[in-house]
């Protein structure tokens, strides 16, 4: 099972991100096992973002650079608010 991980450590969680979430297939995915759960998505592509948004209408997209040196600041407001990330 693709989710067996959230459901196992996180079954209650309220807030998962897919960071590096791609065309948004493993969304899809997580949606199904944490149905109670709002699931996000970021990825270094805007095209991926745009095609995850036919597999997840309903989650925040965002732009997200792991290694660039203002990632701290840039995502400031996201850091620590998940409870699961994949």
């Amino acid at each position: 099972q693709t989710c067996a991980l959230p459901i196992w450590h996180a079954p209650n969680a309220r807030r998962a991100v897919d960071v590096g979430c791609g065309m948004g297939e493993l969304m899809a995915d997580l949606r199904a096992a944490l149905p109670s759960a709002r699931i996000d998505g970021a990825d270094i592509s805007r095209r991926s973002l745009e095609e995850a948004r036919r597999h997840a209408p309903d989650a925040e997209l965002f732009l997200i650079d792991l290694v660039a040196p203002t990632f701290e600041d840039d995502q400031a407001g996201r850091l620590g608010t998940y409870d699961v990330v994949t």
